[in-house]
């Protein structure tokens, strides 16, 4: 939302996107991990939730630079992506991350 802002109020400049850009690919790094840790996942599940996570941010960053703008879907990580990663870590320490190891009726 910050660079939203900035460019709708004439405020935009290159530093200012390359600090963003880059507070985001540390973000979009580090929640792979914390998620991975809070779920429970080792081994190649945890390297492919983390895997996916870097290619889905590079991919979008290429496609960032190739159309001169970013463009999200309907359904994109922002907007959907962070209410989830928050009720998922909320509810893991409410209730304990033992229920993302826990058979259940599903799994």
């Amino acid at each position: 939302m910050d660079g939203k802002q900035a460019r709708k109020t004439g405020t935009s400049s290159a530093l200012g996107m390359l600090f963003d850009h880059g507070c985001d690919g540390f973000v979009s790094g580090m929640i792979p991990l914390i998620l991975t840790e809070v779920a429970g996942f080792n081994g190649p599940s945890a390297l492919a939730v983390q895997g996916l996570s870097g290619l889905f941010f590079l991919t979008k960053t290429l496609e960032q630079k190739a159309e001169g703008r970013l463009v999200l879907g309907f359904v994109n990580p922002v907007d959907e992506g962070l209410p989830l990663i928050s009720v998922i870590l909320i509810s893991s320490g409410i209730i304990g991350n033992q229920i993302w190891t826990t058979p259940s009726f599903f799994f």
